[in-house]
């Protein structure tokens, strides 16, 4: 799709609008300016941007609002042509925007036909001119090809593919972009040789930002929103990290692990900022992606490149679906966690209701910020990461810390430490893995929402939450049936918990210490079920696919790179193979069990019923 993703960062409700593709030639006069080059959309370009519409918007169903890109203008008034101001110079978009002229014409939409217009070229002009009098006989060498060329594409696409005008108008007034108008004192030469080398595009929360924004009036409020805002998004580094070092001491304790105990809501944070200033030298591309700001300043700490050694689980959109969902206070149905459908999801922070005044909305979009910065931190010291330092320093390693301050060090030194005391954080840090590589997808991370929910609006310890998460694993396994399932139909959350249980208690065979209790296993991504006793076996009997093959005690969940090594290989062979059998630890076990006394079916029996016990074991102690 084009959704384009250029940052609206600083920018206020006069500047930055929405409008809609049907309308935007209505009251708006356009100007192509010299030093862009032509119109240069071919057919690739034209059909993807017709089926991206298409596809997108529904006519049936209320699908919201598709963002078709930005439009960026400088605001000229002392340029005249043909005796009318132009005073929207085009300085990014004009492909988009012409394509959208000249479809417009084509579906017959009333609008004012010298909308748009190309400084000093006469033949662009005019074949414009004569596309809108339809005059096709008369299209002579003074006619622009390229411009000729795109609206005969728009108009044999649709012929070819049978679409109705009448519908596609429809879809068109759901089809919104992006209008930026820039500070007026910007080199825009400079600035368009930078935006045509970077294809870059808007994203929906840099939209939602934007919204947010809209809804304060003070300007000291949006620079501090925006400053907000800004830091949370890196999610890559703790959120301590993305402030500068006067505006951390401002908001945060002395340890830096949480805010200051005085503030309590936004604008308790706004009259403690002291160092909100803007550098009045940015230069306009810094503006515009929100640079400058928040960067982190880490003098007077001492600190490793921290923005290459975490990385984060979910992304800033997702980190705000989670924020939107910990927020709700319905009991039936938690929002959704779908990032496409990011700004109808928070759409309620910043729509008015009938009965709400400007103020009141300004007060929603401050608190909802207050919010964010809230959850932020309490992500960054309860949700895990991957670490990438030492020895884990290209693969990474899974890591439960928060910063803290030691202020009584010199130069103020700041580290990362372990979130929990002793082996809790060890057990947290696995239990949480357990999860992420179940759930890969962001939508379905709704024990995040959990933890978050309970730390923020329920008052529950960083301490509870192994308890938390304990039990939202417990009714996952539950619900999966895991008692009656066989083979590829068990579900991952079943052999990933077990395998936390055994992590968490250990396991004896025979007096024989197999697992040793909270060890430093870690939880590998996996996701391919592997049958211990292959179904084609090199040598050896096949074994019935409704009898011991497909029996949970024959499987264990591994990579996939590991399930091809091991491939059609006997049991004894794959238990030699340590760095695949270290993927599960119920794989160590069943090979631990072969290397003792082989492999056959009675043994597979016996380590189902062994392990599906250990499970209903700590189900039912839950219970009780």
């Amino acid at each position: 799709m084009t959704n384009n993703k250029q940052s609206i960062s600083g920018y206020t409700n006069k500047n930055v609008f929405t409008k809609s593709a049907s309308e935007i030639f209505k009251n708006m006069r356009f100007l192509i300016p010299i030093y862009q080059r032509n119109y240069a959309w071919g057919e690739t370009q034209i059909v993807q941007l017709i089926e991206d519409i298409d596809s997108a918007v529904t006519l049936d169903t209320d699908t919201g609002e598709y963002f078709l890109g930005n439009l960026i203008l400088n605001k000229r008034d002392t340029l005249s042509d043909e005796d009318y101001l132009y005073t929207n110079e085009v300085i990014d978009g004009q492909q988009r925007l012409t394509t959208l002229y000249l479809l417009c014409i084509y579906l017959g939409i009333d609008f004012d036909k010298e909308a748009l217009r190309f400084e000093a070229r006469v033949q662009s002009n005019q074949t414009l001119d004569l596309i809108n009098e339809a005059n096709v006989n008369n299209y002579g060498s003074i006619l622009s090809d390229e411009i000729l060329k795109g609206y005969e594409i728009i108009k044999n696409y649709f012929l070819v593919h049978k679409i109705v005008k009448e519908d596609f108008k429809t879809k068109l007034t759901k089809v919104k972009l992006v209008v930026i108008y820039v500070p007026q004192d910007i080199d825009l030469n400079h600035y368009f040789e930078i935006m045509n080398t970077r294809g870059e595009q808007l994203e929906l929360h840099e939209i939602a930002k934007a919204r947010i924004l809209e809804q304060m009036t003070s300007s000291n409020d949006q620079t501090l929103a925006a400053t907000i805002w800004d830091a949370c998004s890196n999610m890559n580094r703790y959120v301590q990290m993305n402030f500068s070092s006067d505006f951390r001491g401002e908001i945060f304790n002395d340890n830096w692990d949480n805010l200051k105990e005085n503030l309590k809501c936004f604008d308790d944070l706004s009259t403690n900022n002291n160092s909100g200033n803007h550098n009045e030298q940015m230069t306009l591309i810094d503006r515009i992606k929100g640079k400058g700001d928040t960067k982190g300043d880490t003098s007077n700490t001492v600190f490793e490149n921290d923005g290459e050694r975490f990385d984060s689980i979910i992304s800033f959109p997702n980190f705000l679906l989670q924020v939107n969902a910990a927020l709700s206070k319905e009991d039936n149905e938690t929002p959704g966690l779908d990032d496409k459908q990011l700004l109808q999801s928070l759409a309620w922070v910043w729509q008015k209701n009938d009965d709400e005044s400007d103020e009141d909305r300004g007060k929603q979009s401050k608190d909802f910020l207050f919010q964010l910065l809230k959850t932020r931190i309490i992500f960054d010291r309860i949700i895990i990461k991957r670490e990438y330092k030492g020895k884990a320093l290209n693969e990474g390693r899974w890591s439960l810390q928060k910063m803290k301050r030691y202020v009584e060090r010199e130069n103020y030194t700041a580290d990362y430490v372990d979130t929990l005391k002793g082996s809790e954080n060890k057990q947290l840090k696995v239990l949480q893995s357990a999860l992420r590589v179940t759930y890969t997808s962001p939508k379905a991370m709704r024990w995040i929402t959990l933890v978050l929910k309970s730390i923020l609006n329920e008052n529950k310890e960083e301490s509870d939450v192994i308890q938390i998460l304990e039990d939202y694993c417990r009714e996952s396994v539950r619900k999966s049936d895991y008692k009656n399932k066989r083979g590829f139909q068990i579900e991952h959350i079943v052999f990933n918990y077990l395998d936390y249980l055994l992590y968490r208690d250990g396991y004896e065979n025979e007096q024989k210490q197999v697992i040793t209790k909270l060890s430093n296993w870690e939880f590998q991504f996996r996701n391919s079920i592997e049958h211990f006793y292959p179904q084609h076996p090199l040598n050896g009997d096949i074994w019935d696919e409704h009898d011991e093959l497909n029996s949970f005690g024959n499987l264990a969940l591994i990579s996939v790179s590991g399930n091809s090594m091991f491939s059609n290989r006997i049991p004894e062979e794959k238990a030699k193979v340590e760095h695949i059998i270290n993927q599960s630890l119920k794989l160590e076990i069943m090979a631990h069990i072969t290397k003792k006394s082989g492999w056959s079916k009675e043994k597979v029996k016996c380590h189902c019923d062994e392990m599906i016990t250990i499970i209903d074991n700590d189900i039912r102690k839950a219970d009780s």
